[in-house]
């Protein structure tokens, strides 16, 4: 062989050691970044579960404040219900009672009135006989006489009507 045809290589070749040691070094660095690849997966799904946990936590204490409110918006409605009952209980009492006193306010206007009508009517009758007996008495009794009569008959008439209007003011 010529020396041009000669391989320089030295023996053994370092060519061939060091691209094994190239694919042991990558054989390694792959298992190492597959390694690292694997945990940090693991941190990931360990951290997704903490998270989807949270999530699933706010969503039962979701669920409970809406339930608890709920409850209290259900008690708060129950409560006003059984107060409007109550005070219509009370209402209808109250206007029964209401009712019940002025009928008897009513009645009792009612005698005060008839009493005072008898008693006034009765003194109207009184004069009517006390004007027959002056009259059978005088004969000659002017007509001046006879209008004061008529007159005085009148105020009576007047009075009776006076003391029922005022009894019927003081009774309201």
């Amino acid at each position: 062989m010529a020396d041009t045809e000669r391989d320089f290589r030295p023996v053994p070749d370092p060519t061939l050691l060091t691209t094994e040691q190239l694919h042991r070094e990558i054989a390694a660095l792959r298992e190492f970044v597959l390694g690292e690849i694997r945990h940090v997966g693991e941190l990931s799904n360990e951290r997704f579960k903490a998270v989807d946990e949270q999530f699933y936590a706010v969503s039962e204490r979701t669920k409970e404040q809406k339930e608890d409110g709920r409850l209290a918006l259900d008690a708060a409605f129950q409560s006003a219900k059984d107060a409007v009952a109550l005070q219509t209980e009370a209402s209808e009492k109250a206007i029964a009672k209401s009712e019940a006193a002025t009928t008897k306010q009513i009645d009792a206007l009612g005698v005060v009135v008839e009493k005072s009508s008898q008693a006034k009517d009765e003194k109207i009758d009184d004069l009517k006989t006390r004007l027959d007996k002056l009259e059978g008495r005088r004969e000659g009794v002017s007509s001046s006489t006879a209008l004061l009569l008529a007159i005085v008959g009148a105020l009576a008439a007047v009075a009776v009507i006076v003391s029922i209007v005022v009894a019927l003011s003081q009774g309201a």
